[in-house]
């Protein structure tokens, strides 16, 4: 019996490895199959259980001894919540006045991307590139606990002047499906280490499929706005997330070099800024603005991990060098 479940947890791994160099396409797919089959749209009651799923599983992986430990170097922390909740948010307004001024639900939609938590991919990038992980986890856990009452904020400041908005359904939503679930799953991870971290790969790979069904879901309800909208706004909206996404890296790499900041935190916090939890976004949209508004968190969704991937590599090589300048 042990030994069943020894193998069934090796191959856990295994699949989640699989999902992970094939998400992006799996996330193709998976519009494509939302796209194809409009009348997913009817189920979209279970999306907030799904976020509640997803923001609980990755809670788990959180700990709050990182927190603590951040918090004792209050001036990243200060800083990082600037890049987060103040500077990417005025980026994307402004990105949003100047090329989506025709389309306030599509503007809004972008300010949206930049109000939300930090992703949970942003701690295992920074790890990749050789970034400060601690301060990377700190990152996931101190914004998704505070969403509840950042993100409602920020989009009282910032879209206001867009369409009409009450933050005030909105906290008490992601009060339910954000910030109990994050709390449940930060004391459970937390009386379970031990386990939690020799499950990682396990419980990454629950989380996939309801980010997956959340994208379907999502793309059903897009069918009866996409028809309307003409091919080259399609794509001229698809450049500009791309270009708000690109800034947001060159930012955080601006902000962070001024500040004097080592390669570790960086790279963190660069990704930091500009890797945002989607997945809550698109929840976020569908249930108190318009599926519309859902759909440059949909483009965001796909080239999050594809550039992500590919950042570091020339993020990394100029900073060696001008460290190694430096020290001469």
């Amino acid at each position: 019996m042990r030994l069943g479940g020894v193998l069934l947890i090796e191959a856990m791994a295994r699949w989640n490895g699989w999902l992970e160099a094939r998400f992006t396409w799996l996330i193709l797919a998976s519009l494509a199959f939302g796209m194809l089959c409009p009348g997913l749209a009817r189920v979209v009651f279970i999306a907030p259980y799904f976020i509640a799923l997803i923001m609980f599983l990755v809670a788990l992986r959180c700990r709050l001894a990182d927190v603590v430990r951040a918090l004792r170097s209050p001036g990243k922390i200060g800083l990082l919540l600037l890049l987060t909740y103040l500077v990417m948010p005025f980026f994307a307004w402004t990105m949003a006045k100047g090329f989506l001024a025709h389309e306030p639900q599509l503007a809004a939609g972008l300010v949206l991307i930049n109000s939300l938590p930090v992703a949970a991919t942003c701690s295992m990038w920074a790890g990749i590139a050789g970034g400060d992980l601690a301060l990377g986890l700190t990152a996931v856990s101190l914004t998704t606990l505070l969403s509840g009452l950042a993100t409602p904020a920020v989009l009282a400041l910032f879209i206001g002047t867009m369409i009409d908005f009450d933050p005030g359904p909105l906290m008490r939503g992601l009060f339910w499906t954000v910030m109990i679930p994050v709390a449940l799953g930060l004391i459970v991870g937390e009386r379970r280490r031990a386990f939690i971290d020799s499950h990682g790969p396990q419980i990454g790979l629950l989380v996939k499929p309801f980010m997956l069904s959340m994208l379907a879901i999502n793309a059903a309800l897009l069918v009866p706005y996409l028809q309307g909208i003409p091919a080259v706004e399609l794509v001229r909206l698809y450049l500009v997330v791309f270009m708000q996404m690109m800034g947001g890296y060159l930012l955080g790499f601006a902000i962070t070099v001024f500040f004097g900041l080592d390669y570790a935190a960086s790279i963190t916090m660069t990704y930091a800024a500009t890797m945002r939890n989607n997945g809550a976004g698109i929840l976020i949209a569908v249930s108190y603005f318009s599926p519309l508004m859902a759909l440059p968190i949909t483009l965001n969704t796909l080239i999050q991990q594809p550039i992500a991937s590919t950042i570091y590599k020339f993020y990394r090589p100029w900073r060696a060098r001008r460290d190694g300048l430096a020290r001469g």
